[in-house]
C-alpha cells in the first residue's frame, strides 16, 4: 500500500469513528464529507489529538492557539496561532472511561504548561473555561 492510500486509510478510519461516536455532543447534523475535511484540516495543523487503546481509537479532540479577541461562539475553520495566548479545546469524541484524561494529556504534550496563558473549550453559544479543577472533573467523569 503506497504512503497515499495509507493516509486516506487513516483519515476515512478517524471520520468513521468521529461520526459513529460524536453523539449529542459533536458533529452534529455534519456531513460526512465536512468531517472528513474538518480532522484532515487539523492533523495537516497537528491540531488533532488522539488517544488509542489496544490499536482503537478511544478518544480525539481538535485544539488551536489563539488570542482572547479570536475566540467567538461561532466558532469557524481557522488555523492555529502558535504566539496566541488561549488554547481552545473544540470537538472532543471519547468513547472509554480515562480516554478524556489521556485525550488532555496528549493535548498538553503539545501545549506544556507556560505555553498559554488560559484553556477554554468551546460549546455551542458559550465558552467555558477550563480551570484545572475543571479539567479533573472532567477526566474524572469521562
Amino acid at each position: 500500500m503506497n504512503a497515499d492510500a495509507q493516509q486516506t486509510d487513516w483519515l476515512e478510519h478517524i471520520t468513521d469513528f468521529a461520526v459513529n461516536n460524536g453523539g449529542a455532543g459533536c458533529f452534529i447534523n455534519w456531513p460526512r464529507e465536512n468531517v472528513r475535511q474538518y480532522l484532515a484540516f487539523h492533523a495537516g495543523q497537528n491540531t488533532l489529538a488522539l488517544v488509542k487503546d489496544k490499536g482503537q481509537i478511544v478518544a480525539l479532540g481538535t485544539a488551536i492557539q489563539c488570542n482572547p479577541e479570536e475566540i467567538t461562539a461561532k466558532w469557524e475553520w481557522r488555523g492555529t496561532n502558535p504566539f496566541g495566548k488561549i488554547l481552545v479545546i473544540l470537538d472532543v469524541v471519547n468513547t472509554r472511561k480515562g480516554g478524556l484524561t489521556l485525550l488532555f494529556l496528549e493535548m498538553f504534550k503539545r501545549w506544556p504548561a507556560g505555553s498559554v496563558e488560559r484553556v477554554v473549550a468551546l460549546r455551542p453559544n458559550k465558552v467555558i473555561e477550563l480551570t484545572p479543577k475543571y479539567i479533573q472533573l472532567a477526566a474524572l467523569k469521562g
